[in-house]
């Protein structure tokens, strides 16, 4: 893990509907949907190694940033 890694909350599942979109769902996986998890990623460029101790928020939903 990096200091810069991201976590989110990968259970549940996402619904969006549009009136000229229509209708869209998706879902981390069945694994996840069923009993929750968390997902992470750390950006193409890493930064600082995090050591031991190091606390990371937990997201509610993926930063696409």
């Amino acid at each position: 893990m990096r200091t810069d890694s991201k976590f989110w909350n990968a259970g549940g599942v996402g619904v969006h509907f549009g009136l000229f979109s229509g209708f869209s769902m998706c879902a981390e996986s069945l694994k996840a949907l069923v009993i929750g998890g968390i997902a992470f990623a750390t950006p193409p460029s890493p930064g600082i190694l995090a050591t031991n101790g190091v606390i990371f928020p937990l997201n509610e939903k993926v930063d696409k940033k």
